[in-house]
């Protein structure tokens, strides 16, 4: 994930005038509960490769909040982007999410963690994962999260939104949500496990 992102960034950054903001869920240093943005120079490559470096090593530790990460996206790109620019968020997430933002999985706004719904869905079979929200209704609430987060980035800012799925295979609400949050804000899914197809979708995407 961290050498996919340099990579997006560097071919993002051939384009004059882009601007690049990384959000995660979760840092290795952040509380469980929080999304970690990038609040410096979004034209500094090297700042931003910095903070990616600083930021992503623990990232999600098992939580996914998925409506989290689009609504820090969407407070991101509300202060730092005029209004007449292009703005996208391109998401990466290897399941179903597994919390709603703080306040209402029907209509929260939050950036922060609320309780968590569901065990969520690895990447990593045989591991210690819980595999809750693939072949039942577990996650429902926290998807609803999800999508409600991504309608409201596209009505209020028009915002597109590419979506990836890492090692979901098999997982169809996970491909589900995806697939919908993509389709409903003009952008694409994609999904894939192998390292050289993640690199050529992120070149797609730049």
């Amino acid at each position: 994930a961290e050498c996919l992102d340099y990579i997006f960034v560097d071919s993002l950054m051939n384009q004059s005038g882009n601007k690049v903001w990384p959000v995660f869920i979760n840092g290795k240093d952040a509380p469980t509960n929080t999304i970690v943005s990038y609040g410096g120079d979004p034209t500094n490559i090297n700042q931003i490769k910095t903070f990616i470096q600083s930021n992503l090593q623990g990232n999600g530790n098992g939580k996914t909040c998925i409506g989290c990460a689009i609504n820090k996206g969407y407070d991101v790109l509300k202060v730092g982007s005029d209004p007449t620019r292009r703005k996208f968020i391109v998401l990466m997430t290897d399941g179903v999410p597994t919390h709603c933002g703080q306040g209402s999985c029907s209509n929260s706004n939050s950036s922060i963690y609320g309780s968590q719904i569901c065990g969520g869905y690895c990447d990593v079979p045989g591991s210690n994962c819980e595999y809750e929200g693939c072949t039942d209704n577990k996650c429902d609430d926290a998807i609803k999260n999800a999508i409600y987060a991504a309608n409201r980035s596209k009505i209020d800012q028009n915002i597109t939104i590419f979506t990836i799925g890492f090692g979901i295979t098999g997982c169809n609400p996970a491909t589900n949500t995806l697939q919908q949050i993509a389709t409903m804000t003009g952008g694409k899914f994609y999904a894939s496990s192998n390292v050289i197809e993640l690199e050529q979708i992120y070149r797609n995407i730049s």
